[in-house]
């Protein structure tokens, strides 16, 4: 996996299937974020979001800007994997046991019709709508019964970004196996009720504007958040690239003084909750020594008094 823009990615197709196999295999209950535009935009601004997604097992690349922002900044080239092709890949292999859960019982019906032409034992799986409540108002337990009852592979959950994410995390301790992927309108383009944009649109990095004319009373507020974002999320992962260079030559320099000077120098960039705080119980353990962690996000942070914080960006 590779981090950028304080989301861990999977960008290789062959291991995202294989990552899902394994912990299909294992029987283990897990998560992927389909991150796209919106939840790019999420991540940047709500802390607890953040945390969310980091949860995740990975993410996949459904955002045509950041193989873009990627080729620009690293040299690299990354592939984008949108939720719709990713469903119809998993779909159509006929591997798993799978449940679809979101929108209304006419959209799924519609959906049961389309996608058994792909693979006819979808007409036996479990479709489940989800009516509109809040992300904290769902009765977690009685999902997670009829999931856990048919021995669920892989779990579809359309509700939108951020809150299938947030239902994704809430129904994940009730699971005992089940892969789940949030997939926000793709029950609605597969149904019918939505229409894709065109290709050309989606390779110009236009599929937004479609979306607009499409459903603008909902992508409108979605989009200018998005617009927004992107030259923010372009500016840190610059200054961060920069700081990355500048450490590794500091710390060069460092490892050729003979004698220590109880002085350490640590970048910490995209770290989950939990590896920060190991990080900073690490320090708190060396009274002797003061570090210096360079971060892209210190919102979090208890420090001990032998820790100093140098920010890379400020992401107001």
């Amino acid at each position: 996996m590779e981090t950028y823009f304080r989301i861990r990615y999977e960008f290789s197709k062959d291991e995202v299937h294989r990552r899902i196999r394994e912990a299909v295999s294992r029987c283990e209950a897990g998560y992927i974020c389909v991150a796209d535009g919106n939840v790019l935009t999420h991540v940047q601004h709500n802390p607890e979001y953040w945390r969310i997604v980091y949860d995740s097992m990975f993410a996949i690349c459904d955002s045509g800007w950041v193989p873009l922002y990627l080729r620009l900044l690293y040299g690299i080239r990354r592939e984008q994997y949108c939720g719709a092709q990713i469903f119809q890949d998993i779909v159509s292999s006929e591997q798993y046991r799978m449940a679809f859960l979101g929108t209304d019982d006419v959209t799924l019906q519609a959906l049961r019709e389309k996608i058994s032409s792909w693979n006819p034992q979808v007409q036996d799986m479990l479709f489940m709508a989800l009516p509109y409540r809040e992300v904290d108002e769902f009765d977690y337990l009685a999902i997670a019964e009829k999931l856990n009852q048919k021995q669920i592979d892989i779990i579809w959950v359309a509700l939108g970004a951020p809150k299938q994410e947030q239902f994704m995390n809430s129904l994940r301790p009730f699971l005992k196996q089940g892969v789940m992927l949030g997939v926000g309108a793709v029950f609605n383009f597969y149904s019918g009720r939505l229409k894709r944009a065109p290709q050309w649109l989606v390779s110009l990095k236009l599929e937004f504007a479609y979306r607009i004319l499409t459903e603008p009373g909902k992508q409108i507020a979605r989009c200018k958040g998005i617009v927004k974002t992107l030259p923010l999320i372009f500016r840190i992962e610059k200054d961060r690239k920069l700081i990355a260079k500048l450490t590794r030559e500091l710390q060069s320099l460092q490892s050729r003084h003979i004698e220590q000077d109880k002085e350490e120098l640590i970048t910490a960039f995209g770290q989950s909750p939990e590896q920060l705080d190991s990080l900073l119980e690490t320090c708190e353990s060396h009274p002797e020594t003061h570090f210096t962690i360079i971060t892209d996000d210190a919102r979090f942070w208890q420090l001990p008094a032998n820790v100093s914080i140098v920010l890379m960006v400020n992401d107001q």
